[in-house]
């Protein structure tokens, strides 16, 4: 008897995710090839034993919506996880990456002081606790952005957010938008943060990170411009807009210790470069930073 994606299942059909179904299944009663690869396969067994304690651990904090939500999102992986995988891929390393992903996913939930559930249809999470000004600002923008992507079909869109940061009074994320347009060589995709300090609620821009003045600019540009001059060279597009993509928010990527700046496909150079990233610590952009934004939760 042992906590499982069956058991997990089983628990969806129930509104409180009892613990006699969400906490085991009988293994001499495995019979499909993934039910056996989970008796089977201590990876497996190990991977399934992690999600299923966070998922019970998030059901217990969630609001009933949340558990909705949740359940939902859960019952949709399940369908999926258990389709046969491709040509040439085993069961266990099929099941494994299935696995690996919802872990990643529900551990993403609990980040910092800040709880998530996902959203009804499972595209993507939206912060529960706190109750705020500051989080509900969050969730607007996080809505605008995922909706931005989804609505349209023409592209086949998939969406991922990632939280940069989280502290009490700051939070950061990326919302990633990858998208496969039909009969296209590649696919593209799009990377919007969303930072958002709490305390009042406001956006971060450029006027609530940086102190008034010409300073700040002079050194950032200089400093952004140098770092991608050094890593692209000459595939540095010499009419590329970098200034104005640097002070674009939406570009900032908010970390613990550093700013990373992320230049959109084809804004700086070709797509085989990527998004370019240029990094720089707190430390070095300490003097020009605004005094009252929070510079000591994150350094």
């Amino acid at each position: 008897m042992k906590p499982s994606i069956l058991a997990t299942f089983a628990a969806l059909s129930t509104v409180g995710g009892a613990a006699a179904h969400a906490a085991s299944f009988d293994c001499s009663k495995a019979r499909s090839g993934p039910e056996r690869a989970i008796c089977d396969e201590p990876a497996v067994s190990a991977q399934d034993e992690e999600m299923a304690a966070l998922y019970r651990n998030l059901m217990d904090e969630l609001s009933p919506k949340g558990q909705a939500a949740l359940r939902s999102s859960q019952r949709e992986w399940v369908a999926k996880s258990r389709r046969p995988c491709g040509q040439g891929i085993s069961t266990k390393d099929c099941l494994e990456g299935w696995y690996d992903r919802r872990i990643r996913e529900l551990r993403a939930l609990r980040m910092g002081p800040f709880l998530f559930a996902p959203v009804s249809d499972s595209a993507w999470p939206t912060i529960e606790r706190p109750h705020n000004e500051g989080t509900d600002l969050a969730n607007a923008l996080i809505d605008q952005i995922a909706h931005r992507c989804m609505d349209d079909d023409r592209f086949n869109p998939s969406i991922d957010v990632e939280v940069t940061l989280a502290t009490s009074n700051l939070l950061g994320l990326v919302i990633k938008c990858d998208m496969f347009p039909e009969g296209a060589a590649h696919g593209l995709y799009e990377r919007t943060a969303v930072n958002v300090l709490l305390r009042p609620a406001r956006k971060v821009t450029a006027e609530t990170l940086f102190s008034p003045g010409a300073e700040w600019r002079d050194y950032f540009a200089r400093r952004v411009a140098d770092t991608l001059k050094e890593r692209l060279g000459s595939a540095l597009n010499p009419d590329a807009p970098v200034e104005s993509e640097m002070l674009e928010p939406a570009n900032w990527r908010l970390l613990p210790g550093a700013l990373t700046i992320s230049f959109p496909l084809y804004s700086v150079t070709s797509f085989a470069y990527g998004m370019p990233e240029v990094t720089i610590p707190w430390a070095d952009l300490r003097p020009y930073l605004h005094p009252n934004f929070p510079i000591t939760e994150i350094e």
